[in-house]
């Protein structure tokens, strides 16, 4: 056995029987505190602001259809977030028996009542565990692992010009607009001010200068950064807009190129046409993202690591956020000293995908002759005193 693992269990021989009180007293709060962070991750399973608007015949009928329909639709955006595109057509359809048991909560805000109408914005809270029983009865794999953000730079080419910071640029404008709460993939819009400008223009995002994209990825704090470079053309007689668009993705572990094309109906709004086109872009990023990550949820896997800590409050806060890590379904303590402690984690996926999600915690799995470690990422030589 190494002798850094001898060393490590020497020193848990060495606990006073006077700690034990206050072992116990922290472990109890860590239980609270892992209960905190299981909420926090299950944010990935609220659908919010679902908005309803339903004339029956009493205020009360429409109460219940509006709600009934608004749980349907949040079910299936639900599914949709965390399945690939591919798999949208063979996602199962619950009955209202199944549904009631899916919906942990709801809430209702802005609502207002007429004798014979209801309106109101409902938010729809799940029961992940049925929600994953579901997917996996249906044999859909899915992922509940959230991408790093990434900072979007909507070029728009029409008439012969390039715009990005330019005024006007719709395109940019439809990614400001656009909501992305509760999404695997968080994209970050860009204000477009003075710093903008003078941090990169619409020549070198398109291509690809390192220096400008870097500032940018810096600024908005992004893992990466997305080159979003649509031509648009508009067909006067017909009143029909196309939009061209070629995603590039830089970064440290980029994205696959994206080329897609939308046309808009007659005579569309061009506000909603764009945004129309970012809703679907969004949909094939976070298709990339699920591609790259998904994972069987049925393939439960074990693994061992030290963890050094500063001392008990410190294994607090980090237990804290290794449960709340979206892969990982359990936490094992099977031993702790002043300076370190071993786990087990029950996690989903292979240790490739259990490093990405740690990652993003800002943690650190790394592995060294058949032992693992789990440490914070500042702590580049173990743990900082």
């Amino acid at each position: 056995m190494p002798g850094h693992v001898l060393r490590h269990l020497s020193r848990l021989s060495l606990l006073r029987r006077d700690m034990m009180p206050a072992l116990f007293l922290v472990f109890l709060l860590c239980a609270v505190g892992a209960q905190q962070a299981r909420a926090a991750a299950d944010d990935l399973y609220t659908v919010s602001a679902i908005p309803v608007d339903v004339v029956s015949e009493s205020a009360d009928l429409a109460k219940q259809q509006a709600v009934a329909s608004a749980r349907q639709q949040a079910s299936v955006t639900l599914m949709q977030r965390l399945t690939r595109k591919a798999d949208w057509s063979r996602l199962p359809v619950p009955d209202e028996g199944t549904l009631s048991g899916m919906v942990a909560s709801f809430q209702v805000a802005n609502e207002k009542t007429a004798p014979d109408r209801y309106i109101a914005d409902l938010t729809f809270s799940f029961q992940p565990d049925v929600v994953r029983g579901l997917l996996n009865s249906a044999g859909i794999p899915f992922t509940e692992t959230r991408a790093l953000p990434a900072v979007i730079l909507p070029v728009l080419r029409a008439g012969g010009d390039m715009a990005l910071w330019a005024d006007p640029n719709p395109w940019l404008a439809a990614w400001a607009r656009f909501d992305g709460r509760d999404r695997l993939v968080p994209i970050i819009a860009p204000f477009g001010d003075v710093d903008d400008v003078l941090a990169i223009s619409a020549e070198q995002a398109v291509t690809g200068q390192p220096g400008p994209l870097d500032a940018m990825a810096e600024r908005y704090r992004a893992e990466s950064v997305l080159v979003a470079d649509a031509s648009l053309t508009v067909d006067a007689e017909q009143g029909v807009a196309r939009i061209d668009i070629l995603l590039h993705s830089f970064g440290p572990d980029p994205y696959p190129s994206v080329i897609r094309s939308f046309e808009s109906t007659p005579d569309a709004d061009v506000v909603q046409f764009m945004n129309a086109a970012v809703d679907l872009m969004v949909v094939e990023i976070e298709d990339l993202w699920k591609q790259r990550t998904i994972e069987s949820f049925g393939d439960l896997r074990l693994l061992s690591a030290l963890v050094p800590i500063r001392g008990l409050a410190d294994w607090q806060a980090l237990e804290r956020t290794i449960t709340s890590t979206s892969v990982v379904r359990k936490l094992d303590l099977t031993q702790i000293s002043v300076q370190d402690a071993i786990v087990v984690l029950h996690h989903l996926g292979d240790e490739a995908l259990l490093r990405r999600a740690l990652a993003q915690q800002n943690l650190v799995l790394a592995e060294k002759d058949g032992y693992w470690t789990i440490r914070r990422a500042g702590d580049v030589a173990g743990v900082q005193q």
